[in-house]
């Protein structure tokens, strides 16, 4: 159904020209694919979302099909595809300047270098992603960044740095509630 719904969304942006929203419409299609693991469909939506975006010069839309594209092709196990991906959509951000988006990026770099046993790397974007996430109070990032280098740390044999950051972890997530 919801599929249904953006395409004829989508025919109708076409019809009528009205190009503004298309980028989005694009994107909605291509996570329903992407829940639905019909991941090839859900990558032709999203670079074509990449192009609508470009057409109307939206930056963050552009990026957000990027980071999507990573997604898919991380879980994928085209390691070198998802981080060409998020580096990509890393420099659009940089740009714009939305921090949020940057920690999440920088997170899911980080997911990626540590699925390729490149600690030092991913405990660098980590370190990123946490500054950022701290600075604009994002709690429940903030905790799951932490778990992430615990994690990490545990890989490498460091177990009090492992310890300190589930520790730190746990502290937030009981004081959310």
């Amino acid at each position: 159904e919801a599929l249904k719904n953006d395409y004829a969304a989508l025919k109708m942006e076409e019809e009528t020209g009205i190009k503004k929203k298309m980028g989005w419409t694009l994107m909605n299609i291509g996570v329903v694919n992407n829940h639905m693991a019909n991941y090839d469909e859900a990558l032709k939506n999203y670079s074509a979302a990449i192009k609508a975006h470009r057409e109307q010069s939206d930056s963050n839309g552009m990026a957000s099909a990027m980071v999507n594209i990573a997604a898919i092709y991380r879980v994928r196990g085209n390691y070198p595809a998802a981080l060409k991906n998020y580096y990509d959509a890393l420099k659009i951000y940089e740009k714009t300047g939305n921090r949020n988006y940057l920690a999440n990026v920088y997170t899911g770099i980080a997911t990626v270098e540590w699925s390729i046993n490149n600690y030092p790397e991913a405990l660098k974007n980590n370190l990123k992603a946490l500054q950022l996430a701290k600075e604009i109070g994002a709690k429940n990032l903030t905790g799951t960044i932490l778990l992430n280098m615990g994690g990490i740390y545990n890989k490498m044999g460091n177990d009090s740095a492992a310890i300190r950051c589930f520790g730190e972890a746990e502290g937030i997530y009981s004081s959310a509630g």
